[in-house]
């Protein structure tokens, strides 16, 4: 796997995260980094003490931009980013569709599992989803 040293996308956490064990919390702790290497918006949230939620989606272009100094962050370019996003989300709500898929699937039975193997996990379902869509990153 190779590892962009531009920080990409974001992970989110989702109030559902919560309902995780404290242990289950901190083997989960390196893996919110992980939107940050690659062009993907994670959202992580939990079914119960020990099942992760996990969502994929591809980031948008204006984030990358932004995020590794292509864009100079003036209160002018700001103001532009948080502008052209506006208007990408209502083209999604008017047309009921995302630009870009997302997938989701779970970890379950984290209590077995160790953090190096959950970003593994992560990682590959990042891999899966790209190569899955790769056509539409390409426009």
């Amino acid at each position: 796997m190779k590892i962009n040293p531009i920080s990409f996308g974001q992970t989110f956490i989702n109030s559902t995260f919560q309902n995780l064990s404290d242990e289950n919390k901190t083997k989960m702790g390196p893996s919110i980094a992980i939107g940050e290497y690659y062009p993907m918006d994670i959202y992580l949230g939990a079914k119960n003490d020990r099942d992760v939620v996990v969502q994929i989606t591809r980031a948008s272009e204006w984030d990358y931009l932004m995020s590794s100094g292509e864009i100079e962050p003036t209160e002018e370019n700001i103001a532009f980013l948080q502008l052209q996003k506006a208007f990408e989300y209502a083209m999604e709500y008017i047309h009921s569709k995302k630009k870009y898929p997302v997938e989701k699937f779970e970890i379950s039975n984290l209590d077995k599992m160790d953090s190096v193997d959950i970003i593994n996990r992560i990682a590959d379902a990042i891999d899966d989803y790209h190569e899955k869509y790769k056509n539409l990153f390409e426009n």
